[in-house]
């Protein structure tokens, strides 16, 4: 179970790396 959840963070590290990276894209595009 604790592989498990370590796992997910890990997930959800990189899906929230990926939404900032993209969030910052389209302020560059704006800008």
């Amino acid at each position: 179970a604790i592989k498990i959840e370590r796992e997910i963070k890990r997930e959800a590290r990189g899906l929230t790396m990926i939404i900032s990276q993209s969030q910052n894209h389209e302020d560059k595009k704006i800008t």
